[in-house]
């Protein structure tokens, strides 16, 4: 019994021993500066080791942040809710990164050991919370004036400040916590508020394209547009639109601009809007995170290019007989042709030649990029006569004939019907077809007293009014009303003219 005892006793003395040589092995520079920062608990601190004393700063400032950041999810896990821990687990790189730039305090310790440098970044607790302070208050104060601004002028005059806000948000390793003075609802992290605040903004923010105009010796296309919040123009907001340089839209009006020829008479564009930081009330910091923490709403916007592009087609007689067919076009971009004769032969040459085995009259159709929009249809003889012989767009040109009421009753009162402008296009395309009617702007109409009107809401693309026939008033169909102001009633709508043919 006595020798097992002196063998543990021996056991116990010579593990003590090893203790206090790993001990003196682990810590054997550890100076009592070093000691104090990082096993009193008063101090934040990151280490790292390089062969540069530059690197080792380096390594040990990210280290630092690293275990701030870690310190600060610990709490987050705890205090606020799941939606705003995923936002947070977002932005976590990007705090770490800019709030190292407003702690105030951080100090270094650097030592050398056979060409390895050994660097300590560190911080008090009670510097870093002052800091914490610091900037929470610099993004309260601005949060307060943004609020103040939104409730005297609306927020599209306070959105600049809330921005700005919401980057500053970036600056601070930990969440900033703030009463609203709006909704008096306290926000335990007021970056996700911001950030869906400023979302909100630009969704609400509208799109609306007005007339391009088209350079077609560069091939650029500007599009003025206008960007209203609430159906009020926006004034003095900077928005980056499609990627391109930023403008400040001044009474709801910017300009969006295309580098190629449209090949359709309406396209569907996508762009982004975004906040672009007015750097004027900004340091450098904040600019560069603006640069990083992009806000981005997706719009769908419609450009109509058809008062500015032309479709025609002549015809020249050739010594074979033939007939010689040469589109003419303008402000278009044209990646395929196709012709139907009217005799059941069809072309995609761009300028074919056809032989007409008969001496008739054939209704010709040419339409450019497999597009029923770029569509134009004339009415020709054997002989190259064209009836009548005049430029025209989306429209079916033949000669006048005498026209019934209860013809016309027949071909319009289906159409009655039809709620939206793809339904009524569709429809209106396979009457053109059968040579039953004629449809596009009024400019191609020799008297378009003849024609019938829908008026489509260009937004929602809905059929709102059809008009019937006449030189002055006219009876809105749907609803037996008479219109007599047609510029006044519908400013802004898109007229359709459509000319029974039979």
């Amino acid at each position: 019994m006595n020798t097992i005892c002196q063998n543990l006793n021996s056991r116990l003395k010579l593990i003590g021993a090893l203790s206090v040589l790993l001990l003196s092995h682990s810590f054997p520079l550890l100076s009592q500066s070093e000691r104090t920062i990082k096993l009193s608990g008063d101090y934040y601190w990151g280490e790292a080791h390089d062969h540069s004393d530059l690197l080792a700063k380096k390594g040990a400032l990210q280290d630092l942040m690293f275990k701030i950041q870690v310190t600060v999810n610990a709490k987050l896990t705890s205090e606020i809710t799941e939606e705003n821990m995923d936002f947070q687990e977002k932005t976590n790189s990007v705090v770490s990164t800019f709030s190292s730039i407003t702690l105030s305090g951080i100090e270094y310790m650097i030592n050398e050991n056979k060409d390895i440098y050994t660097a300590i970044a560190y911080i008090s607790k009670e510097n870093y919370q002052k800091s914490i302070d610091k900037i929470s208050l610099e993004v309260i104060e601005l949060i307060r004036l943004s609020e103040k601004q939104e409730l005297e002028n609306g927020i599209d005059k306070a959105i600049q400040n809330y921005y700005i806000a919401y980057l500053k948000t970036f600056l601070c390793p930990e969440p900033i916590f703030y009463k609203s003075q709006i909704d008096n609802i306290v926000y335990r992290n007021i970056q996700p508020f911001l950030y869906s605040k400023i979302e909100a903004f630009l969704d609400e923010l509208t799109i609306e394209p007005e007339n391009p105009r088209i350079d077609a010796s560069v091939g650029m296309v500007t599009i003025p547009i206008k960007v209203n919040y609430h159906s009020k123009p926006v004034n003095d907001l900077l928005v980056n639109i499609r990627n391109e340089a930023r403008q400040t839209i001044i009474n709801g009006n910017a300009e969006l601009f295309l580098y190629s020829l449209p090949s359709s008479a309406e396209v569907n564009h996508h762009i982004a809007i975004e906040l672009k930081l007015d750097e004027n009330y900004a340091n450098n910091v904040i600019v560069d995170l603006s640069k990083t923490q992009r806000i981005i709403k997706q719009k769908n916007i419609t450009i109509d290019f058809r008062d500015v592009i032309e479709i025609n087609f002549n015809v020249e007689k050739q010594m074979s007989d033939a007939l010689k067919f040469k589109p003419v076009y303008r402000n278009l971009s044209i990646s395929d042709f196709f012709w139907d004769f009217g005799d059941n032969s069809t072309s995609h040459e761009q300028s074919p030649a056809h032989y007409y085995k008969n001496d008739e009259f054939y209704f010709v159709t040419l339409t450019l990029n497999q597009s029923q929009q770029l569509s134009v249809t004339k009415k020709v003889s054997a002989n190259a006569d064209i009836f009548p012989s005049k430029n025209q767009i989306f429209a079916n040109e033949t000669q006048q004939p005498d026209i019934t009421k209860q013809t016309n009753k027949e071909i319009i009162d289906p159409l009655l019907h039809e709620k939206n402008y793809s339904d009524l296009i569709k429809k209106l395309t396979i009457l053109k077809k059968q040579g039953k009617l004629m449809f596009g702007k009024k400019s191609v109409f020799i008297k378009p007293s003849n024609c019938y009107i829908f008026i489509v809401e260009p937004q929602k693309k809905l059929i709102i009014a059809v008009l019937d026939k006449g030189s002055n008033a006219r009876k809105n169909l749907l609803t037996q009303e008479i219109i007599s102001d047609l510029n006044t009633q519908y400013k802004g709508m898109i007229p359709i003219y459509v000319e029974v043919s039979l």
